[in-house]
């Protein structure tokens, strides 16, 4: 969501519209509580007293002819803001989804509650900018927010995914630097995935693929690190020595490199609002292999791959056939760089920018 607002910012900001000029207020923690109270528990609590209720003050205090929260869990804040002025960008609704039974994973109360609560601001807002046709439908059906409020506008991918390096070394260079500092021999296949904490990024389906593919086929697993049953599924079906979790990686331009050194991009989510990674990955000029469901295959298009999310042979049987055939997987990386230059910041801004002069009139 950082992302989003930082460059959905500057390409406002970059449209240099007379009459026009944006502010943007952001959400801090509380210092003196994490002071006050050390440690993770004082963390928490700091960062969730400065999201609800310092966030919703500044707001009160913000002078401004519209107001776009960017981040729909922070729909909140539409209380100290005039409904009628209002515009949200809602990025997904799975916990209703989950909560409904639409999507096959857990849900927390809580996130039950949040949810409803989110939903309940949604309606109440002048226009809702869905990121994807997917999520818009999913508004459609699960909200009672009116479909002439619901602008879809999708993300952009940032300019630091490229197909070629920036330094000026060969694409195979880099890859070959990279797998080494993994200690991944040089003549492996390498799948890349992204992901962060939540049930529905399926990481079950990647580590059944990894055991179904050949020895020489390796992960790359760039974010959160997985949940202690999904550790015990890596330990027991033996394929620990052919998986590496590299972390989180915030800098664009070494996640990029990551992208690179990757002959596959595999994102088997069990649902997504949109599917950034394999945006990215594609911009880089790596294929993606996804599911085939939300709003994964308006972002891949005829550039990729797609197979249920729960079909893991099929999603075995899509790999591997791509990985034995390099001219088919020429094709795809051409492909793939064709339709990530679909989704552009500039894009994104002029549209948002067409939601606001609606909302204004």
């Amino acid at each position: 969501m950082k992302r989003y607002a930082q460059e959905l910012t500057q390409s406002l900001l970059n449209l240099n519209l007379p009459g026009w000029e944006y502010e943007s207020l952001t959400c801090h923690h509380i210092e003196l509580v994490a002071k006050l109270v050390p440690g993770k528990l004082g963390s928490k609590n700091a960062e969730r007293l400065g999201r609800l209720v310092s966030y919703p003050l500044k707001a009160r205090k913000a002078q401004g002819d519209l107001f776009h929260i960017l981040d729909h869990s922070h729909a909140h804040i539409m209380r100290s803001l005039v409904a009628q002025k209002t515009i949200i960008t809602c990025h997904d609704i799975i916990p209703l989804l989950a909560s409904r039974g639409k999507i096959d994973i857990p849900v927390t109360p809580n996130e039950k509650r949040a949810i409803f609560k989110i939903v309940q601001r949604l309606e109440q807002a002048r226009a809702v900018i869905a990121i994807s046709e997917s999520t818009k439908a999913n508004l459609l059906e699960h909200t009672r927010v009116p479909e002439e409020r619901i602008h879809v506008v999708y993300y952009g991918v940032n300019p630091n995914f490229t197909a070629a390096p920036p330094t000026g070394i060969s694409r195979a260079d880099e890859r070959a630097a990279l797998l080494a500092h993994y200690k991944i021999p040089a003549e492996a296949k390498v799948l890349m995935h992204v992901g962060t904490t939540g049930r529905y990024k399926n990481n079950t389906a990647l580590v059944k693929l990894l055991k179904a593919l050949d020895k020489d086929v390796w992960l790359l697993r760039v974010g959160s690190p997985f949940f202690d049953d999904e550790e015990a599924l890596v330990d027991s079906l033996g394929v620990r020595d052919r998986l590496v979790q590299a972390g989180r990686i915030y800098d664009d331009q070494r996640l990029a490199a990551h992208y690179r050194a990757a002959d596959l991009f595999v994102f088997p989510s069990i649902w997504e609002g949109f599917g950034w990674p394999p945006l990215e990955a594609m911009a880089c000029g790596t294929p993606a292999v996804t599911s085939n469901v939300a709003s994964l295959p308006e972002v891949v298009g005829d550039a990729g791959v797609t197979v249920g999310p729960h079909e893991h042979a099929a999603l075995a049987e899509a790999v591997n056939s791509l990985l034995q055939d390099p001219v088919r997987l020429n094709v795809l990386r051409q492909r793939a760089v064709e339709q990530a230059a679909r989704f552009t910041w500039e894009r994104c801004g002029r549209q948002t920018q067409t939601v606001y002069e609606k909302v204004a009139l």
